[in-house]
């Protein structure tokens, strides 16, 4: 699988597709901390779905939302994602199918 990496000077995030290659995936979004609180997450958000829908995905995206650098909470990242119109992966998806050794974001990533 290849990942995908979309970078601005304000931040950075990853997507790829699952094992089957039907279901695309958003993980590690950054924001560098002065550029925070500002709408560059929702930017660079905006721009990965745009390259999704691209490539021809019209059915639901999915996000991995785990805070980094206690920067915000859980609950508000959840819900920052949702109403982009992301699905969130539950916690019992991260553990098992999204975190196969299958999945495109364990291989390779740190």
């Amino acid at each position: 699988m290849n990942k995908h990496f979309i970078h601005t000077e304000k931040g950075y995030c990853y997507y790829d597709f699952d094992y089957d290659g039907d279901k695309p995936i958003i993980y590690d979004l950054y924001i560098e901390k002065h550029y925070r609180r500002q709408g560059n997450a929702r930017h660079l958000l905006e721009l990965i779905i745009a390259e999704i829908r691209r490539k021809g995905f019209s059915k639901e995206i999915f996000v991995q939302a785990e805070p980094r650098e206690n920067s915000i909470d859980k609950e508000t990242l959840t819900k920052f994602y949702e109403s982009i119109g992301l699905t969130v992966i539950k916690e019992s998806e991260q553990n098992d199918e999204w975190r196969s050794n299958k999945n495109p974001m364990r291989q390779g990533s740190t």
